[in-house]
């Protein structure tokens, strides 16, 4: 009599039987990791990191930042506005390390930060330079940061490796960055920028506190949209002269962050105080570089107490701005780069000039709720009088006392 004869004449409530024990036996083995997977909650946020400035010592905004900001609010008259000013910044940078020296020295007052971004928010950024295949020296150093392309041959085919190139750099966040043929097949660089931001709110954010309200936009109308509501220990400032209300609202801190001594990422909300009227673009229009130091510095020295902040919910706001024309760069400083007749960048050819074609960025920004297993660091209770941001307002994402570019800003003026 074979095996399988043999398993066939065991009777069924033996080998019922047998199959509970190594069940029971099993399950005594795995239960504690199935327990703990069932039961898992998110762990709670480590403490904010925030490098107090010293007396008298304001926190620093890069002039760049607050020029390139400015710019496209002439350029671009209504409605949201999203710059990348970090990975802006990062582009610009690789391009002053191929330049000669005389063309090097004009980068020098735009205060470029070669830092790349370290954060605890859910930061997805990257900062790339496209050059023409053709012109390209293979295998060369100066080219590790330059994704070679054939603009000049095959137009198609140079968009959808430009896209490759994004989509990978982006973490799969940005599916592309061009939809056509809408690049100028003379291209010999182009330099492009892509950001991700999705918030880590260091306070969590509830889903069923959001609740509908109306926004008043710039035009005077109103929307209903969601507004998420915030209850925690903010930091909030005023200005002075009753211009401005700022709120920070930070992020959870990573071990990454604490390590390298950055601070934590903050959510700068700047509010209009001007007799109640709709007014954030012609506010971000004459903010300087010292408002701004101001504003940074207000939040940071600011001691932070129990706040409700009702703010609207943003999901996967896109911003696409396209410069590549070249008065936009020689309007930012930036001619030497982009003149026909500018000095040539060595590591990507040996005889001919590499002026700058074009630069493109590329943003999707989401203001959401927490997820359902945050755990909030303190528990706070509603106040009476929150802070509504139920009409346009001004915002930054940056580590809060960092001289390093903002990872974002912006104007929302319409929900």
């Amino acid at each position: 009599m074979n095996l399988s004869e043999q398993i066939r004449k065991i009777p069924p409530y033996i080998k019922l039987g047998s199959l509970g024990v190594l069940f029971s036996f099993v399950l005594g083995i795995c239960f504690p990791s199935i327990k703990d997977w069932l039961t898992a909650t998110e762990q709670p946020p480590t403490a904010l990191r925030i490098n107090k400035p010293q007396d008298g010592q304001q926190v620093q905004t890069d002039a760049f930042s607050v020029h390139l900001f400015q710019y496209y609010l002439s350029k671009v008259p209504e409605g949201n506005l999203t710059i990348m000013p970090d990975t802006a910044s990062q582009c610009l940078t690789a391009l002053k390390s191929k330049a000669f020296p005389e063309t090097t020295a004009l980068f020098t007052p735009l205060q470029i930060c070669e830092r790349k971004t370290q954060s605890s928010a859910e930061i997805t950024e990257a900062a790339c330079l496209f050059t023409n295949a053709k012109d390209t020296i293979p295998q060369s150093a100066e080219n590790s940061i330059v994704y070679p392309a054939p603009f000049s041959e095959d137009i198609v085919s140079a968009l959808q490796t430009v896209n490759n190139t994004i989509y990978g750099v982006s973490n799969r966040s940005v599916s592309h960055m061009f939809s056509s043929t809408t690049a100028p097949h003379t291209t010999c660089i182009l330099a492009a920028t892509v950001i991700d931001f999705k918030p880590d709110w260091y306070y969590p954010i509830r889903a069923e506190q959001t609740k509908p309200n109306k926004f008043r936009n710039a035009d005077g109308s109103r929307s209903e949209v969601p507004f998420m509501q915030a209850n925690g220990r903010f930091r909030i400032a005023d200005d002075p002269q009753g211009r401005w209300k700022a709120v920070a609202m930070f992020m959870r801190n990573t071990p990454q962050g604490d390590a390298a001594g950055h601070d934590s990422c903050a959510l700068i909300l700047i509010q209009p105080q001007t007799n109640g009227t709709p007014g954030a673009r012609p506010l971000a229009a004459a903010l300087t570089t010292t408002d701004y130091n101001s504003i940074r510095t207000a939040l940071a020295t600011a001691e932070e107490k129990p706040a409700t902040i009702n703010l609207p919910r943003i999901y996967n706001m896109e911003t696409r701005l396209d410069m590549r024309l070249i008065p936009v760069l020689q309007d930012l400083g930036l001619g030497a780069i982009t003149e026909p007749n500018a000095a040539p960048f060595p590591g990507l050819s040996a005889t001919a000039p590499f002026p700058l074609s074009g630069f493109i960025q590329h943003s999707r920004v989401s203001f959401v709720e927490s997820p359902a297993s945050a755990v909030a660091p303190t528990e706070v209770t509603t106040v009476d009088s929150p802070i509504d941001f139920d009409r346009p307002f001004i915002w930054m994402l940056c580590p809060l006392t960092a001289p390093e570019p903002p990872y974002l800003m912006g104007v929302i003026e319409f929900m």
